[in-house]
């Protein structure tokens, strides 16, 4: 191949990267910061109508569902974009924080949401298990490590670029 085209690719790839890293992060603020306070506070919202702990949790759990495919992208994306980066330019400092995203994404989306959805299906009682609260606080970990994982990743690959110019 073209050096100067692989050259072209790889940027453009970079860029594409850094957009999902950003998204990702976007994702999981949105989930964590905008749309869990309001769900579960809906009652501050509308004074009539407001749904109970478990509806507000079963919603919850499908926007985390339908968010879990973006950050599974995501982390196939980290996986493959710093194994190429660590092959071609000798980059392997990044790894560190990439591992570190993919495994609580991972963790999150394979191990702790299925396991929030099994607890569910038992119906209202799960509010009061104590395996659920340990459960969910486990996932909440999972989350924030995801999140400030990808923020590092974020933040260190714009400062390499901006030190490269």
């Amino acid at each position: 191949m073209n050096p100067k085209l692989a050259t072209a690719l790889f940027q453009a790839f970079t860029i594409f990267y850094l957009l999902m890293l950003g998204f990702a992060c976007g994702v999981i603020l949105s989930l964590g910061a905008l749309s869990a306070p309001v769900i579960f506070r809906d009652a501050l919202i509308i004074t009539e109508g407001a749904i109970d702990a478990f509806q507000a949790g079963m919603i919850m759990t499908e926007i985390f569902v339908r968010a879990s495919y973006v950050l599974l992208f995501v982390a196939i994306l980290i996986a493959l974009y710093e194994i190429l980066s660590a092959t071609i330019h000798s980059q392997k400092r990044f790894l560190i924080f990439g591992s570190i995203a993919i495994a609580a994404i991972l963790l999150f989306v394979l191990y702790y949401l299925p396991a929030i959805i099994e607890i569910q299906k038992q119906g209202e009682e799960f509010l009061a298990n104590s395996n659920f609260h340990a459960l969910h606080q486990q996932s909440v970990w999972a989350f924030y490590a995801a999140f400030y994982a990808l923020i590092a990743l974020f933040a260190s690959r714009v400062l390499l670029l901006l030190r490269q110019q």
